[in-house]
């Protein structure tokens, strides 16, 4: 490009990644090949932008420019260079869609694994506050031939002393 960025020369696999001729492109504004409109204003080195091709398709670059002085120090011109970042937008965008998934999954897969210990913690709570109401203030009825002279009390820790080995039931009655 020369100082007032007019193209001067380019390279032919640009012209041809662009859909351009040469010809078509030689003494144009270089912002014509870019989607922002402050393209080649702005004093960044290396900048993510978008080249517009001839049919109208943006394609994401990575592009690079180096000013030429002369040996007073005027600018004699700008060399830009660019990368194509199509195969790499297009892999940070399978990425980020990727991430997104698993997002979701952990999500789902935490909810699933805390339901079931929610029960366990409703049903021990509840457990435990049935183990505290003292048995003797509702004596049990014991019917039968072999119920006379038998204690509620004492039939209904052997009943329930099962239930935890190694524990001892008294004190929860």
């Amino acid at each position: 490009m020369d100082p007032d960025r007019h193209l001067q020369m380019i390279n032919p696999a640009a012209c041809r990644f662009l859909g351009y001729s040469e010809q078509e492109l030689i003494g144009q504004p270089a912002h014509v090949l870019f989607k922002e409109a402050d393209a080649l204003a702005a004093a960044d080195v290396n900048r993510e932008l978008h080249f517009v091709t001839k049919q109208g398709a943006t394609i994401p670059i990575l592009f690079s420019r180096s000013i030429l002085k002369d040996k007073d120090g005027l600018v004699t011109g700008i060399i830009g260079v660019a990368k194509d970042l199509t195969e790499r937008k297009a892999a940070e965008e399978r990425l980020a869609h990727s991430n997104r998934e698993l997002q979701d999954f952990a999500s789902i897969a935490s909810h699933d694994l805390q339901e079931p210990l929610r029960k366990v913690q409703v049903f021990g709570d509840r457990l435990k506050l049935k183990m505290r109401r003292p048995v003797g203030r509702r004596r049990a009825r014991l019917s039968g031939p072999h119920a006379e002279g038998c204690d509620a009390d004492a039939v209904v820790h052997q009943r329930s002393s099962g239930l935890f080995p190694g524990h001892d039931q008294s004190d929860a009655f």
